[in-house]
């Protein structure tokens, strides 16, 4: 198996330098805290603010809520995006396999998003 070499190595402070991928040629800077800019966010659905988009990584509810939830189509895995929020906040509209779907707070709550940092 290749080995990634740092190019820091024997340096006085070598930690975070450049890496170089055995046969790639590229240089590639690392940088401590670096990977949370790339990574997603993860938010509870009802945080979410209207025409936002994510993918359902975990859902918290369980018994009949959670199944509930689950018969909605709404699994980890799944695409959504906020369509809009009644004027109180509750519920939300969220478009999820094709149709919108009405979701009270309560049941936002339990569903976790994971979306892609915007920039």
């Amino acid at each position: 198996m290749a080995q990634w070499k740092d190019t820091n190595e024997g340096k006085a402070g070598g930690g975070g330098g450049s890496t170089v991928a055995p046969g790639s040629g590229e240089r590639s800077e690392h940088t401590p805290g670096n990977e949370a800019a790339k990574s997603s966010e993860e938010m509870l659905l009802r945080n979410m603010a209207a025409k936002q988009k994510g993918i359902i990584s975990k859902v918290t509810a369980r018994g009949e809520l959670g199944r509930r939830i689950r018969d909605m189509g709404l699994v980890p895995g799944t695409l959504i995006e906020i369509q809009g929020r009644a004027p109180l906040k509750d519920p939300v509209a969220i478009r999820v396999r094709g149709f919108t779907l009405t979701l009270r707070n309560n049941e936002a709550d339990q569903i976790l998003i994971k979306r892609e940092e915007t920039r």
